[in-house]
């Protein structure tokens, strides 16, 4: 089973600016996550040091 690659963003606190642009893998290396499980992670948390993660 293939997993579609998918570029997700690291924000300011009010949104107003993107801090860092992370493909899927990159996303999932930061959360100590397998690629596989970073749907579910994502649904459990909305934020990555009190940075949200916002996705395109």
């Amino acid at each position: 089973m293939s997993t579609r690659e998918e570029t997700y963003y690291l924000v300011s606190k009010d949104y107003s600016e993107i801090i860092k642009i992370l493909s899927s893998n990159e996303l999932a290396n930061l959360l100590n996550v397998k690629r596989e499980s970073l749907s579910y992670k994502l649904v459990k948390i909305k934020d990555f040091n009190g940075f949200p993660i916002a996705q395109e």
